[in-house]
């Protein structure tokens, strides 16, 4: 490469480190990474040169084995510069999205490519790597959503999926009950068990048995069903498919034409039959068809399940205020806050503290008031970094359980807020997500230095809980010398404790930090989505309690 090539390859790697790359200036750039062995070297100097520059500086810290080539510039011995005692989340520098990002893309037409230290690593590799470390990417594997489930007994042994959850191809079994698909293409599938339907892409699933009444609009023309009997392509319009455990199917087109090919046969060589709006066919297992005259009701309309969705969203509605009474007679309970704003006034700035002990109520600071789990149960919005709910707790403790409601949509920020003490005193809290979706609790204590003790768990947010609502819960257990952290009712993972303190909160804030130290390198912490219950124990929660709050608070199957 020229001396011009290098001004153009540092022009556009400056771009790419402030963020300014224009789609154009990318795939510049990527064809001259591809093309030119030089260029990928002066690039894999540059972003050293970056990871240096931000470990001097002390907002990374790196390890030996993580890091060989920044490890073998600053020697086994250097210390690196002072870091501050707060939670220690490992980071890596923004450098690693980055670079990971562009092999990626290169390693689709390379054979071998470099990773950000200059080791030669096969494409295949790197994109199998990159596709584990960020599922949320390009390599996300979703293809349909799981956006209403009313009354499912799932089949045992199979996966028991929660309202809003992204689905994979794969298989859905359930004895009975209903579920609603909505398909990345466009399409909305109702499923009534007993049913098995396989998930095959954003356009096509197959149906083994069950009921399934389709919804195509025009965007998602072409949306294909298939079944022992026959495949359906839709388009444009809405069917009714039923297949029986005789392997026999029946399709009913309520609106617009479907083709009915043979199962599993070329499409593309087979002259298909159509039905029209009013007709309907039935299929035998060995192929025979019959014209036969459809029975509109066979199956409920979508007016006749939203109105099932609705009863059953009422239901767990009142079992989930009949436990909020037993929280709020709870002697055991320090702070409960039920997001409950029925009869207050639309501009009230309090939180109002439900249970025995009085005095507990929250300042809400700029949040909006919203939807919770069902209709008619509140929530607070959490958007801005102004967002807030300011309490204050006074007392220490032996022990003590977070439980809260959340629903997380995005998580921007490196450490997202639950609840953050404002103070540094021994024994006060800060419960938050960490970088990689992980369930946190710092602990600070005093000993010949104050310093914060984090326990964190494996990642819980991960993409696909991204947007749903789960039940977070840590527990600070002293007689047991444990804290334990879980999510929707399931313990995720438990650690020794340390050091020994008294729990105590004092004054806090709920989804965001009100009191960050001055040069904090996180002082934005708010959260981004809703919180619609939370509460504070002193007693460690066993885990049947925790799983039996889960079932009576759950929003859906």
């Amino acid at each position: 490469m020229n001396l011009r090539g290098f001004d153009e390859l540092d022009r556009l790697l400056m771009a790419m480190a402030d963020g300014e790359l224009s789609p154009e200036n990318r795939d510049r750039l990527l064809g001259l990474l591809e093309s030119d062995a030089s260029a990928r070297e002066r690039y894999s100097e540059f972003v050293l040169l970056d990871c240096l520059l931000e470990w001097e500086r002390g907002s990374v810290e790196f390890e030996a084995s993580e890091c060989p080539a920044v490890a073998g510039r600053i020697g086994p011995d250097v210390q690196g510069p002072p870091v501050d005692h707060r939670p220690r989340w490992r980071i890596r520098s923004r450098w690693l999205v980055v670079a990971a990002g562009l092999v990626i893309l290169l390693g689709a037409g390379l054979l071998a490519t470099q990773d950000r230290w200059g080791r030669v690593r096969p494409a295949a590799v790197v994109r199998r790597e990159a596709a584990e470390r960020f599922p949320d990417g390009p390599f996300s594997g979703g293809i349909a959503i799981l956006t209403q489930a009313i009354g499912v007994e799932w089949e045992p042994g199979g996966p028991t999926l929660a309202v809003d959850s992204i689905l994979e191809p794969g298989t859905l079994e359930f004895r009975s009950g209903l579920i609603r698909l909505e398909f990345f293409s466009g399409a909305t599938v109702m499923v009534e068990g007993p049913a098995a339907i396989d998930l095959k892409a954003i356009d096509r699933a197959l149906c083994r048995r069950g009921k399934l009444h389709a919804l195509v609009p025009p965007e998602a023309r072409g949306f294909r069903i298939d079944s022992p009997a026959a495949d359906l392509v839709d388009l444009g319009t809405e069917f009714v498919l039923s297949v029986g455990p005789d392997r026999e199917a029946e399709v009913y087109v309520v609106d617009g034409k479907v083709e009915v090919y043979g199962p599993g046969t070329n499409h593309a060589a087979e002259t298909p039959r159509e039905l029209t709006e009013g007709q309907s066919l039935r299929i035998g297992s060995v192929g025979e068809v019959v014209e036969k005259t459809a029975v509109p009701g066979s199956f409920p309309s979508f007016q006749e399940i939203d109105r099932r969705a609705a009863d059953e969203s009422r239901h767990r509605l009142d079992t989930w205020r009949d436990n909020s009474r037993r929280w709020a007679a709870d002697p055991r309970v320090v702070v409960y806050y039920p997001f409950e704003f029925r009869g207050q006034p639309s501009g009230l700035s309090v939180l109002a503290q439900t249970g025995p002990r009085q005095g507990a109520a929250g300042a809400i600071v700029g949040c909006g008031r919203v939807r919770g789990r069902w209709p008619g149960k509140g929530a607070l919005d959490f958007k801005r970094p102004s967002d807030r709910v300011r309490i204050t707790v006074p007392g220490t403790y032996d022990s003590m359980t977070l439980l809260a409601w959340v629903r997380v949509d995005a998580l921007p920020q490196r450490l997202t807020a639950l609840m953050l003490t404002d103070g540094f005193d021994s024994g006060e809290l800060h419960w938050q997500i960490g970088p990689e979706g992980q369930l946190a609790l710092g602990v600070h204590s005093e000993t010949e230095e104050p310093v914060w003790l984090t326990y964190q768990s494996p990642p819980v947010f991960l993409p696909e809980r991204l947007g749903r609502w789960t039940l977070l819960a840590t527990v600070y257990d002293a007689g047991r010398h444990l804290i334990l952290h879980y999510a929707d009712g399931r313990e995720v993972s438990r650690h020794p404790i340390v050091e020994s303190v008294r729990p105590r909160i004092g004054q806090a804030e709920l989804g965001n930090w009100g009191a960050p130290r001055f040069g904090d390198r996180t002082p934005i912490r708010n959260l981004v989505g809703r919180i619609d219950e939370f509460l504070i124990l002193e007693v460690p929660l066993g885990r049947a309690e925790i799983a039996t709050a889960f079932q009576r608070g759950r929003p859906g199957s």
